[in-house]
């Protein structure tokens, strides 16, 4: 996480915001079809964990994946193609950059989506057989690999954009293709070999299609929003909005890193049908997301100005805006983060996707309609908001229904706990700022980390629980 946003204050430095914020636009109809490698790649995950869980051949699932992720990128990739070119002829708002170079960056992203969308079967199979260290370590080095590559940006600046789409997709490339070799060095089993199952891929289909409909809910608050800032606002406001979900995108990473964890365990949990382990680790996983959060919550209320600074230099208009309205958004979907999962590893999801996944599509026509009237860009983040905790209400209902864990016990010690330590919290913070406002940045997160960790100790944790923190730090501490 940390070394992204070193790598961002590097395309930011280089790039300019302006600049950076219209790549961010220009890419924006690639990114904003991503969710389907994001569908299939958590498809794949729930498929493959529940044959390793009812001892059934997982060879064939994952061919089949193989099979559907192939023909999808060459479907996706062309109508997405067309699309691009058109709203970039006609649509948008720029005068920095010749249309020929607009294309190839176009190009360039659309490419790192195809080698993506056909890898994400061999990187759900690191998560389905629970070898998560692999599943980092390939995410991490390309991340590593945009960092070497992009010490030297061109000065050009025609060069410079070129250059940063050619490095993003070249990471994905080499990461991947490492991702398959040790594929075939650790599973000497599985054949990585695309095969046609008609009755399999009507089923994934189906339970794939209505997914579609809450992940096309989430990209549309995200890209879809970034391209209509761009129709009403300047590129500078453009630029703000790309940096905010970039720092979104990786406190979620980190989050959604323990819940890929624990996601096999749920979905393995649920098919043999031990719903009384099942219920611990939903319950642990909400607690631990929730704590997460409320960490990157408390750190940077009161230090966003100087951490964007010390990140950026000079920010653009509305970024800390931006930014402390997304924290808001971020927690309150961390509360039901877990309860997702569980939803997904039951396969009733029709009429959840219907009502949740149509609940988020509101946010968009919704921001359009509103920032008509009152031309201020923090209105999309002021109606996510509102969206996402009607969201999390729903899913709270769905989850009841299904009547496998208890959800009042769930409410009580993740969301009910979890919102009594962020009462302390925050104003705890707020305090220290007001007595301490110039206070060294380093030791200010210091007492962050601390203050949170302490306050969730002391009342997120029962007496039990506590006892087994002592018993294994007393333990790990001897061995020392």
């Amino acid at each position: 996480m940390l070394l992204n946003f070193y790598i961002s204050r590097l395309v930011i430095k280089y790039l300019g915001s302006d600049l950076y914020g219209l790549v961010n636009v220009v890419t924006g109809f690639v990114i904003l079809v991503s969710f389907f490698s994001t569908v299939l790649e958590a498809t794949a995950q729930r498929y493959i964990s529940q044959s390793l869980a009812l001892e059934n051949e997982a060879q064939s699932t994952i061919s089949i994946f193989l099979f559907i992720n192939i023909a999808a990128s060459l479907f996706i990739s062309s109508l997405v193609y067309i699309l691009g070119c058109y709203y970039i002829e006609n649509n948008l708002n720029q005068m920095i950059l010749s249309d020929e170079v607009i294309h190839q960056v176009f190009i360039y992203a659309l490419l790192s989506f195809v080698v993506n969308l056909i890898a994400s079967p061999i990187m759900s199979i690191f998560i389905s057989y629970e070898k998560v260290g692999y599943y980092a370590i390939f995410t991490f080095l390309e991340v590593c690999l945009k960092f070497v590559f992009l010490i030297y940006i061109p000065f050009n600046v025609d060069s410079k954009v070129l250059y940063y789409s050619q490095v993003l997709l070249f990471s994905v490339v080499i990461s991947r293709g490492l991702a398959y070799v040790s594929v075939k060095f650790l599973f000497k089993k599985i054949k990585l070999i695309p095969r046609f199952d008609i009755v399999k891929i009507s089923e994934i289909f189906s339970f794939t299609s209505w997914n579609l409909i809450g992940s096309l809910a989430a990209i549309s608050n995200n890209q879809g929003v970034s391209l209509i800032i761009n129709l009403f606002f300047s590129l500078s406001v453009s630029a703000s909005r790309a940096i905010t979900l970039q720092l979104n995108s990786a406190i979620v990473q980190v989050m959604n890193s323990v819940q890929m964890a624990l996601n096999p365990q749920i979905f393995k949990n649920y098919t043999c049908k031990d719903y009384k382990y099942l219920n611990n680790v939903i319950v642990l996983n909400g607690r631990v997301v929730c704590f997460l959060s409320s960490v990157f919550c408390i750190v940077l209320i009161g230090n966003i100005d100087g951490l964007l600074k010390f990140w950026l230099d000079d920010y653009p208009e509305y970024l800390v805006e931006f930014v402390t309205l997304m924290l808001v958004d971020v927690y309150i979907i961390s509360q039901t983060s877990a309860l997702v999962t569980l939803v997904q590893a039951s396969g009733k999801i029709k009429v959840y996707q219907i009502v949740v996944g149509g609940t988020m599509l509101i946010n968009l026509p919704l921001s359009y309609f509103l920032v008509s009237y009152f031309d201020n860009p923090l209105i999309f983040y002021m109606v996510a908001i509102v969206v996402s905790t009607i969201c999390l209400v729903q899913r709270i209902v769905f989850v009841k229904r299904l009547r496998v864990i208890n959800v009042r016990s769930y409410c009580q010690r993740v969301i009910g706990s979890g919102l009594i330590c962020i009462a302390i919290l925050v104003p705890g913070k707020l305090f220290y700022k007001y007595m301490l406002p110039n206070s060294l940045l380093l030791f200010d997160i210091v007492f962050s980390l601390v203050f949170t960790v302490l306050i969730y100790y002391s009342l997120n944790f029962s007496k039990e629980e506590r006892k087994k923190i002592h018993t294994a730090c007393g333990s790990f501490l001897s061995k020392k």
